[in-house]
């Protein structure tokens, strides 16, 4: 996948998250009100972290040459309403392809 970030305009600068960034990603991401509509959160400062550590997105995935085979609609019971999943897979020969 091509990349297309970052994005900069005279306001903005769109980019990948850092991990400079982990204080003020917390700020927001353990704030219940915030995070009200997000599959998970509010976070602690150690899941904060995972997340900036990790950042295991659909953008990563495609990246890596996985493709989006499958989306599971009203699949996962959280935070008292059903939400939709994706599956996300890679041959194993297109993995080792991919590695050379």
């Amino acid at each position: 996948m091509e990349r297309w970030w970052p994005i900069k305009t005279a306001r903005l600068l769109l980019r990948e998250i850092q991990r400079p960034d982990e204080d003020d990603v917390h700020e927001y991401a353990s704030d219940p009100c915030v995070s009200r509509f997000d599959s998970c959160g509010p976070n602690t400062r150690e899941k904060t972290h995972e997340v900036i550590t990790r950042c295991a997105s659909w953008r990563v995935m495609e990246k890596l040459g996985m493709r989006r085979e499958a989306h599971f609609v009203k699949d996962a019971f959280r935070k008292g309403e059903w939400r939709d999943s994706y599956l996300y897979a890679i041959l194993a020969d297109e993995w080792l392809a991919g590695k050379t």
